[in-house]
């Protein structure tokens, strides 16, 4: 598994290559998830928004793997748990709350659930879709179309231990393999697919190891070392970038409270 720093946050692996400021942008997209996730859970408990996701524990994954991406040219498409994703590419607090009242300044406006963000600035970002796995061969098809097209960019997408379960993982894993489609796979196992704990979803010894069967190597990264899921995941878009095909990433994490 690939370490950086231990829990204790003693170096214990080879820092990336990394601008400090960029650094400083993660740590703020990271505290920031936490203060919105704390107040978007406040509004939902007492009945002011329908519903909402935590995301308390999942915030390095999600905004290491951000911080791998170029903003002009990447395609992201989500999992519920990534505020951090759009809090490091600049999305405001503000345009988030909006999707949670789904009121008219929503980029939706108000056509999706709380928490299942849209946008269209300054990141292209794929509208979060409620059925598991899904965003996975909406992915593989982006990735294609810009394959086709001769551009230089990459497609990120996110989801949890639980949507290995899918159809849409397998399929999307499968063409993507087939294809070499510039598409980073990152897995965010937080031990529970809802109720479900990780020894009752797979037989596998590990998530990464699924890529094997579609000819994708997989990568397992300690998920609460944000420099570690950066190091990963920058390797895995550089190499779709120079077209070296997908790689799948298993960050290994935990899930701070229920499911929703």
């Amino acid at each position: 598994m690939i370490q950086i720093l231990d829990p204790k946050g003693n170096q214990v692996g080879t820092p990336p290559n990394v601008d400090p400021k960029v650094v400083i942008r993660m740590y703020r997209a990271m505290v920031a998830t936490r203060q919105f996730d704390d107040r978007a859970m406040k509004l939902q408990r007492t009945g002011k928004v329908g519903f909402s996701i935590p995301n308390e524990g999942i915030e390095a994954v999600s905004a290491g793997a951000a911080a791998a991406l170029d903003a002009s040219k990447d395609w992201i498409a989500p999992h519920y748990r990534d505020f951090a994703m759009a809090l490091f590419h600049g999305v405001k607090p503000q345009e988030m709350m909006d999707n949670m009242f789904g009121n008219q300044d929503d980029h939706a406006r108000g056509r999706q659930m709380p928490v299942h963000f849209t946008f269209t600035e300054p990141i292209r970002w794929l509208s979060i879709s409620s059925p598991l796995g899904t965003q996975v061969p909406n992915a593989v098809g982006i990735a294609m179309a810009m394959q086709k097209r001769g551009e230089d960019g990459v497609v990120l997408t996110s989801f949890g231990d639980g949507s290995t379960s899918t159809s849409g993982f397998h399929s999307g894993m499968n063409f993507a393999g087939v294809t070499q489609a510039p598409v980073v796979f990152l897995c965010q196992n937080n031990q529970y697919a809802i109720s479900c704990p990780v020894e009752k979803q797979t037989a596998s010894s590990s998530f990464a190891i699924k890529g094997e069967a579609y000819g994708i190597p997989g990568v397992k990264v300690d998920g609460n070392d944000v420099l570690a899921v950066y190091d990963a995941v920058k390797k895995a878009v550089d190499r779709a970038r120079n077209g070296g095909g997908p790689t799948l990433i298993e960050a290994l994490t935990f899930r701070m409270g229920g499911h929703s």
